[in-house]
């Protein structure tokens, strides 16, 4: 409803009327001309049809004349005008999806309106059809007990009452707002949402449910495979925004999936819209297997011989990665202040950043030798298998070379290196758990630090 007056005085206009006009207050600069009873000059309150429901609206008015040169200035209301939230009947079935002679049933279910009952059995009437558009005040024995459908609203009157009016006592839950689709791992989806609030500021009377989430894969022309319900969120409480779906629904990596979700409540009619994603999100690759063991030998004054096995590649990894190259990094050290075995001062050296210091190109060859090494100092050693498409996890071990190059004191620990796909996604940082002697082979329950060998565990 607008309410508005005029100047005192209207000069030498002659046959005056008035233009109302609105427009979305967002960003819009389209101005709507608003029809009906607004038009007349006698009118101090009018009602506004045609607008959106839950929206910010701009508004101005204007007095015009027979002669345009004496119409007046445009007013602007001082605020923004906000629509109050639609209750379901104020949409027919259409809106949803139906046919246009289709009633939609408080289960969100369709059924011809060939059969005036068919909505008995599923909770009542929520929308009329497109063709009787109309819901009256008045349940009706000529309507199988239930709420009228009309094609105006005249033909409410009288037997079906008036036009059902909506009322803030029956707005339905404002549909969840998504703020964040994703994938984060292999074969995972992951959607995190806000409850959803009406600009108007109005409370539904909806006592919470649970949260409806479904998505369905996209495929490369557009079209869509069945919704698929996601479980996992079902079980999440009120204030519980965040919801991981896995391969225990169904999803498979490397796959295109579109997203919705509305607020069930404990009285289906409270229930929200959906909320919808339509722009698809592809899931993470699967991960290259981590090779299962690095080994070094033959270290000598400025290098040393390194040794891996490759993990096991499944079919569909390789269909999802490319091998690239094989990658052996070396980090040198920092040397404390110290006093070697035979008493000569080392002075502090510093270390240096990773560097990959032997690469090879072939996944079959699995042995690499560095070069270039300072003698007499402690490395940390990287072999890391590279993709283009996938994550890798590898390992290192820490090695220390003595005086005469006759042991090695190795540390075992995991690596974790995660490269981003070809949609330049995030790249993650190493991580090394504290570091722990390995393993003698022929007594995998003994530590022994000074023993060359490599065993995972």
């Amino acid at each position: 409803m607008a309410w508005f007056h005029y100047g005192d005085e209207i000069g030498a206009c002659e046959c005056s009327s008035h233009t109302l006009q609105v427009r979305p207050d967002d960003g819009s600069t389209l101005w709507q001309a608003i029809n009906g009873t607004c038009l007349e000059s006698t009118r101090r309150l009018c009602e506004m049809r045609g607008l959106i429901s839950d929206k910010q609206y701009q508004a101005r008015l204007q007095t015009n004349c027979l002669n345009e040169t004496y119409d007046s200035n445009w007013f602007y209301a001082g605020i923004p005008w906000i629509t109050l939230p639609a209750c379901k009947w104020t949409y027919d079935s259409s809106w949803a999806g139906g046919g246009s002679t289709e009633f939609q049933c408080m289960d969100t279910t369709f059924c011809d309106i060939s059969d005036p009952s068919c909505c008995n059995s599923r909770g009542g009437r929520m929308r009329c059809p497109k063709t009787a558009p109309i819901m009256c005040s008045l349940n009706h024995t000529d309507c199988a007990g239930d709420f009228c459908c009309v094609s105006d609203e005249a033909s409410c009157a009288p037997s079906y009452g008036a036009a059902r009016l909506c009322t803030r006592a029956f707005a339905p839950s404002k549909a969840p707002k998504i703020i964040d689709y994703d994938s984060y791992l292999a074969a995972s989806l992951q959607i995190t949402w806000n409850r959803g609030k009406y600009l108007s500021g109005v409370a539904s009377p909806c006592k919470f449910s649970y949260w409806f989430v479904e998505v369905a894969l996209s495929n490369p022309d557009g079209s869509l495979e069945p919704w698929v319900y996601a479980t996992p969120c079902q079980s999440l409480g009120s204030q519980d925004f965040v919801c991981t779906l896995s391969t225990s629904i169904g999803l498979i990596s490397m796959t295109d999936y579109v997203v919705r979700m509305k607020e069930m409540c404990v009285r289906d009619y409270f229930s929200s819209e959906y909320s919808f994603l339509t722009s698809p999100v592809t899931t993470w690759p699967w991960r290259a297997h981590l090779p299962p063991s690095l080994a070094v030998s033959n270290v000598l004054d400025y290098t040393f011989q390194a040794a891996w096995t490759a993990g096991q590649t499944y079919q569909r990894h390789v269909q999802e990665c490319t091998f690239r190259e094989w990658e052996l990094a070396v980090q040198l050290l920092p040397r404390a202040v110290a006093y070697s075995p035979d008493g000569k001062y080392e002075k502090f050296e510093p270390g240096s950043d990773w560097y990959v210091n032997c690469i090879t190109y072939s996944r079959t060859e699995m042995t690499c030798g560095t070069a270039g090494l300072d003698s007499d100092r402690d490395y940390s050693v990287r072999q890391s298998w590279q993709k283009h498409l996938d994550t890798t996890n590898t390992q290192h071990c820490k090695q220390r070379q003595t005086t005469n190059k006759t042991t090695i004191k190795q540390q075992c620990c995991f690596w974790y290196f995660w490269q981003p796909c070809q949609d330049s996604r995030t790249m993650y940082g190493y991580t090394c758990r504290q570091p722990l002697p390995c393993l003698r082979p022929d007594s995998p329950h003994r530590r022994d630090p000074w023993v060359p060998w490599l065993q995972l565990v």
